[in-house]
């Protein structure tokens, strides 16, 4: 018999369309922050898992009179298949619950409850799309058979008479779909299934035509589509919002437009501004029509992040126009405000005090409370651009993260902080050499840095990036990600030279990425890291398949001492004079080149 360690219990919850994953003995569900699996469900407490070996039992809290597993009513502990995903009713919740090893799990990526469909069995019909609120007013047939599913839930339904229950609580109101459903074929009758299993036979109808392009909000990266995106009022009379308060403009589904097609509020007004249905934040001008790219900049604290960003996007706006004939804009005024201001600080400054900006901290600028899972939380907040060539426009979501918040000793604070890691498009991992202990004696044999000391190794973050990412993005452990993943080894100015005079090969020709220079490139750099450190290369090597090294520097020259005229403490800022950005867009660059819907050509 195999342990318990290699076992792992995956809980999916329907209603809110999030999984969560646990290997402990024992495991408590409920809504209740303490449990080990926090659900939306209207008991505090609804069970326990208990796990043993190659066994799980599931034992109902006392107030639970009655749930359902796979389509029989239970009322005592009961037994949770192995390697079978299991559909359970709960204390007014719906969950998908599969035990057994992580790497025969099923992919829960595919599953969208936002919109559930229904299947009259006696007379082989669909009904839908619903929004799970609206099942709660259907009638069901007779003999109680009608089923109840949503897309990716292939072949198995939960029985409407079930969710019913759970629909009269279901956590966030909103209208039904505007459009018509498509027409479903005639199906076959189901097949008899087994009682651990209830499988419905019959094949998925598609979404509304035309309406199901998938968005990921820039702010709580939930998923949702082009139906589901609220519109904020604009009559001064309609204030007051369930989310963001009193003083917030109300969000609201859109069932009715003018004459251009722009959704009208109840006083009348036009309303061309929209809001994320999850956690109503603002969504930037014409969301709808951009590709959206989500790229996480990862580092250290003491990194440079924050000047490698402001540097990134000082200097895409002069490259993409120069290298590719296309544009690079602000997509966000009033979000991107907080960057806009210190990037024109830094790059109008006249001396380094004027030219320092201090460390990213959660409660400062760069941070946002978005609501999340009942609550208000820290979140980076999102900075987005666009690129624009020809006809198409792509939208370019950047983040400021704090560094000392991605280290694994923060535990729960967590959730929040890599969130943006679950819809990326590519990753920018910003590797500090004046960090690393090799890189250091090389650097300080020229008497050119002095370290500052970080405390936690950089090849635990980048263990912990991995680990994330393979998280949220629902991959398995120990197959390589497919995702472009940029490993840029900062401050180059300080140690391009030990690798010889031969300069870098260019990337950009003729408005195209010469795809042969990136390969070239990274091969040089790679191999003059791993001489140096070759763990961590091997551990970015084991994160994605498609990953690229690269040289550069946010300032292009030391940084410089002074003293802070108030607290007297002695910080590091850049000369404005001898600032000049090396390198910082080629990551950028390379990775929108490898996106599936790509910004830029690569020959």
């Amino acid at each position: 018999m195999e342990s318990a360690a290699t076992n792992k219990l995956f809980v999916y919850d329907c209603c809110l369309g999030k999984l969560r994953v646990s290997d402990c003995d024992f495991m408590t569900i409920g809504a209740a922050e303490q449990n080990t699996f926090r659900v939306h469900m209207t008991e505090a407490r609804g069970g326990a898992f208990a796990i043993r070996g190659d066994t799980c039992r599931f034992y109902p809290n006392g107030q639970i009179k009655e749930f359902s597993l796979n389509g029989q009513q239970c009322s005592t502990d009961c037994d949770i298949s192995i390697n079978i995903l299991n559909l359970m009713v709960l204390g007014n919740g719906c969950f998908l619950i599969w035990f057994g090893k992580e790497e025969q799990r099923p992919d829960f990526s595919p599953f969208d409850p936002t919109y559930w469909y229904t299947y009259n069995k006696s007379e082989a019909k669909w009904g839908g799309p619903y929004i799970l609120q609206a099942l709660a007013d259907i009638a069901d047939t007779p003999d109680k058979k009608m089923l109840a599913t949503f897309p990716g839930l292939d072949g198995q339904a939960f029985y409407l008479h079930d969710i019913q229950q759970v629909a009269q609580h279901a956590p966030v109101k909103a209208q039904p779909p505007s459009a018509p459903a498509v027409p479903v074929k005639a199906v076959s009758k189901p097949q008899a299934a087994p009682r651990r299993q209830f499988t419905a036979t019959v094949s998925f109808p598609p979404l509304v035509a035309g309406n199901s392009t998938e968005f990921v909000c820039p702010h709580c990266q939930h998923r949702f589509t082009e139906r589901d995106i609220l519109a904020i009022a604009a009559h001064h009379e309609l204030r007051g919002d369930s989310i963001l308060g009193n003083t917030a403009m109300r969000r609201f589904h859109p069932s009715k437009l003018d004459n251009r097609g722009v959704p009208v509020d109840e006083g009348g007004s036009s309303c061309p501004e929209c809001a994320c249905p999850a956690c109503h934040m603002h969504l930037p001008a014409f969301f709808k029509q951009t590709i959206q790219h989500i790229v996480p900049l990862i580092g250290s604290a003491g990194s440079g992040k924050t000047y490698y960003l402001l540097s990134l996007i000082q200097q895409m706006e002069l490259d993409v126009p120069r290298l590719f004939n296309a544009a690079f804009r602000d997509a966000d005024p009033t979000g991107n405000a907080v960057l806009t201001h210190l990037k024109n600080q830094v790059f109008s400054a006249k001396t380094p005090q004027q030219a320092y900006v201090g460390h990213t901290r959660t409660n400062g600028k760069f941070y946002q409370q978005v609501w999340d899972d009942g609550a208000f939380r820290d979140s980076p907040r999102p900075f987005v651009f666009n690129l624009s060539k020809q006809n198409e426009t792509h939208a370019l979501v950047l983040y400021d993260s704090a560094g000392e918040t991605f280290m694994p000793e923060k535990g729960e604070e967590l959730h929040r902080k890599w969130a943006h890691l679950q819809s990326p498009s590519g990753c920018m991992f910003l590797y500090d050499p004046c960090e690393d202990n090799a890189f250091r004696r090389l650097l300080e044999m020229s008497n050119e840095v002095q370290a500052s000391h970080q405390h936690t190794p950089q090849t635990t973050l980048l263990t912990e990036t991995e680990l994330q990412l393979r998280l949220r993005m629902n991959a398995p452990h120990g197959q390589k990600l497919n995702l472009p993943f940029a490993f840029i080894i900062g401050k180059s100015d300080l140690w391009q030279h030990l690798m010889g005079p031969e300069p870098l090969l260019p990337m950009v020709h003729n408005g195209k990425l010469i795809t042969e220079h990136v390969a070239a490139n990274s091969r040089r750099i790679r191999q003059f890291l791993f001489n140096i450190n070759p763990s961590i290369c091997t551990i970015a090597e084991s994160i994605s398949k498609n990953m690229c090294y690269f040289a550069a520097s946010a300032l292009g020259a030391p940084p410089v001492k002074f003293r802070d005229s108030e607290t007297g403490e002695l910080l590091l800022a850049p000369q404005p004079q001898e600032m000049q950005p090396q390198g910082v867009t080629s990551p950028l660059l390379w990775i929108l080149s490898q996106c599936e819907k790509a910004t830029f050509s690569a020959t």
